[in-house]
């Protein structure tokens, strides 16, 4: 929380150099960089106003409640903004937009004196999901895309909430409440790679063991990083060679995953991991695969070939959890469902467009 320099002391104010915020300074998600008023050193020493760094959230609690932005420059608040610096468990701008859904829970709580207010210890309270900095990423990238809209083109404040409430909504951050909607403050935990999944080697055979065929039965799987690792497809050889599907398969050479819906044979340098869970499927293996394709520069930095089975599953990595403590499958299966529509959307748009401008072209 910041402080206001006595005004009857000119020292104070005369000539400052050093920016103060106040409320009337920004608008709800601006990126603040300029204030009305500068205060000078000797203000900001004589005062509880304090310099608060580039980058960080700032939330009003005095009067109008819960207007949120992000400090462009390093600057001073008054008393009336209390401000937000993040860590490198989340982001900025996910924090605000956050904060911004859950304004009217803040608001419910407030004090009224001679005028409205949100207390430090209601803010610091208020519990908001954390969830890991991938997924954050991605409901950020989204609501800027609605912010880009909401400037550009005609849209009211109410489709605009809309907008953002449906991207929080299908990321998993909110849930509906009876008609309602509410933060939803779900926990988050590392599990062992080990406790969930096996690692076993492929039996491996050169690729000329095999016969190559456009309507070949099953994928041959490689070390290669395109069409999901599969070289091509083959005819079938035996059972000894041949490896269990809905399963991930991890080419040893560039560390990256991909899920294998059928029964497949593989190549050199490759192995299979198993789930020890029952409910796997496509989703969940997808969801799964984003987090190790994503560390994959790890595993190539500090993972040996031969030690890949005990380095990989000794590694820990964060997952979300239900009120109950056991992994939330029904979020990540519904969380991968939500991206690949949005990706559809995209490619459907992309070729409406291309056919579109090639009608022009044409006529």
């Amino acid at each position: 929380m910041g402080g206001t320099p006595s005004r009857k002391n000119f020292d104070y104010w005369q000539n400052g150099t050093i920016k103060w915020l106040t409320i009337g300074d920004y608008k709800n998600f601006d990126l603040i960089t300029q204030t009305q008023e500068l205060i000078t050193q000797s203000g900001l020493e004589n005062s509880s106003a304090k310099i608060i760094k580039k980058g960080a959230v700032v939330v009003s609690i005095y009067a109008t409640l819960g207007r949120v932005g992000i400090l462009g420059n390093d600057m001073a608040t008054n008393q009336a903004i209390v401000a937000i610096v993040t860590n490198d468990k989340c982001l900025n701008k996910f924090i605000m937009y956050i904060i911004d859904f859950g304004r009217n829970a803040l608001i419910s709580k407030a004090k009224t004196t001679t005028q409205q207010n949100i207390s430090l210890d209601t803010l610091k309270n208020f519990k908001i999901p954390l969830p890991p900095l991938d997924v954050q990423k991605q409901i950020v990238a989204e609501c800027e895309e609605i912010e880009k809209q909401y400037q550009s083109i005609r849209m009211s404040i109410d489709e605009y909430k809309e907008l953002i409430k449906a991207v929080l909504l299908k990321s998993g951050v909110i849930n509906e409440n009876g008609g309602g909607y509410e933060l939803n403050s779900r926990i988050w935990q590392e599990f062992k790679i080990g406790d969930l999944f096996l690692v076993k080697n492929n039996p491996q055979l050169n690729k000329s063991s095999f016969n190559f065929s456009k309507n070949g039965e099953y994928p041959y799987f490689t070390r290669t990083v395109f069409n999901n690792g599969i070289l091509g497809y083959v005819d079938y050889l035996d059972e000894e060679h041949k490896i269990k599907g809905n399963s991930i398969a991890v080419g040893m050479i560039a560390m990256k995953f991909f899920y294998m819906k059928q029964d497949f044979y593989a190549g050199q340098f490759t192995k299979t991991i198993y789930p020890k869970f029952d409910n796997f499927n496509d989703k969940i293996a997808k969801y799964f695969i984003s987090i190790f394709n994503k560390n994959s520069p790890l595993y190539l930095k500090n993972f040996v070939v031969k030690d890949f089975e005990k380095d990989f599953t000794n590694t820990t990595i964060k997952l979300p959890i239900t009120k109950n403590g056991e992994i939330d499958f029904d979020f990540m299966e519904n969380f991968i469902k939500a991206i690949s529509k949005e990706c559809i959307k995209g490619v459907d748009s992309y070729l409406s467009k291309n056919i579109a401008t090639t009608k022009e072209l044409i006529k």
